[in-house]
């Protein structure tokens, strides 16, 4: 049986191990942090997941269980640019799907991910981080800065954007400061949502506004480091009101806004995201800009394509070559993840006369395609083949 090692307790740390644990392979998960991430996100401050649907099916096979009286169906999508009369609207029902993801905060996929954990068969470290590692064809040898030794069969990578994995790997990542930082919170509306998430683009950057249960928002709010800061610093009516002037008055009076976190956002690239018995998944093989909701719902792809990757033959398909295989496979959805990201960012920003004319060319162009037809709401759904 093959022995795995898993560095990272986050999100997609986590799925990767439930993943590879099903198919009966012996997996040992190992975190920094002296706790699950289910007792500590909380106080890292709220976050919001919009889960596309194929990310929702692949926890479903995983025995994700989520809350859903802390979650929101997400129905339809509006896309939109500030001051400008083009617009994109999709509907889950043109395309027969009852809901187009699920809006979940981090705390609520954190919890459901740990319950299932709970009965897994994964074995679980924390308070271990990796101090060394030197991999061979035969396998690979782990120290923990506790003094801890590990020897696996394949060691795999889900600890984040500043992989320790990657680096002590020899794996190089093209890394990149959007000089941007995005602020999260949640706020109360007037007029009931209809599970409509809103992404409205601003001058500053872009605004995502999305659903949750009892007609609150989670909001995203991507803007400059200076702007973020003052933002940030606003009281409750002050802020309220700001927002109200990006988003305008589509669900009433925006009020009751939640503590405010700020999260500086960086891009990071692995291209070479495989060495001998290693893989990186997730932020620790691509992070890009929260534009779309793409970071976790890739870290998803990455997990089940991997473990499909292993499903037969698994001691032939952690050699090297089959690894560089994986990879070259996994490349095309990272390249357009991180293509479509920084596209979208130039483009929505532009300010010019020509600019605005296009897009509003462009939104009416793509409203007229059937919804079914549209490869860009395919490849947001996640289902990207």
């Amino acid at each position: 049986m093959t022995n795995i090692a898993i560095i990272g307790g986050g999100l997609v740390g986590q799925a990767a191990a439930l993943a590879l644990s099903q198919q009966g392979l012996a997996v040992t998960q190992f975190e920094a942090a002296a706790a699950p991430l289910a007792a500590v996100v909380d106080a890292r401050g709220e976050r919001y997941l919009a889960l596309n649907a194929s990310t929702v099916q692949s926890l479903q096979r995983l025995a994700v269980t989520l809350d859903i009286t802390r979650c929101a169906p997400i129905r339809s999508v509006m896309i939109n640019r500030q001051g400008e009369f083009g617009c994109i609207h999709a509907h889950a029902s043109d395309i027969k799907l009852d809901c187009l993801g699920m809006l979940v905060p981090a705390s609520a996929l954190a919890s459901a991910l740990e319950l299932a954990l709970q009965a897994s068969d994964v074995t679980r470290c924390f308070s271990h981080s990796l101090h060394a590692l030197e991999a061979s064809e035969s396998g690979v040898h782990l120290q923990f800065d506790k003094q801890l030794d590990f020897r696996c069969d394949l060691l795999i990578g889900a600890d984040g954007t500043d992989s320790a994995v990657r680096r002590l790997s020899g794996l190089s990542a093209e890394q990149r400061d959007y000089a941007m930082q995005a602020i999260v919170c949640n706020a109360s509306i007037d007029k009931d949502h209809e599970g409509c998430a809103f992404e409205r683009f601003c001058d500053t950057g872009p605004l995502a506004l999305l659903p949750l249960p009892n007609r609150r928002l989670g909001i995203v709010w991507t803007l400059p480091n200076e702007d973020a800061e003052r933002v940030a610093e606003l009281s409750d009516t002050e802020f309220c009101r700001e927002l109200q002037l990006a988003f305008g008055y589509r669900l009433g009076l925006i009020t009751q806004p939640s503590a405010r976190k700020r999260w500086p956002l960086r891009a990071s690239f692995c291209q070479h995201a495989v060495a001998e018995r290693t893989v990186l998944l997730g932020n620790s093989a691509l992070t890009v800009h929260p534009l779309g909701a793409q970071g976790f719902n890739l870290g998803v792809r990455d997990v089940m394509a991997f473990a499909e990757h292993l499903r037969t033959n698994e001691q032939s398909n952690i050699r090297l070559q089959r690894l560089q295989r994986f990879n070259a496979a996994r490349l095309a959805d990272r390249s357009a993840t991180l293509q479509f990201s920084d596209q979208a960012l130039v483009a929505t920003r532009s300010t010019n006369d020509l600019a605005r004319v296009a897009r509003t060319i462009g939104f009416a162009a793509m409203n007229m395609v059937p919804l079914a037809d549209r490869s860009l709401l395919r490849f947001g759904l996640g289902f990207t083949r």
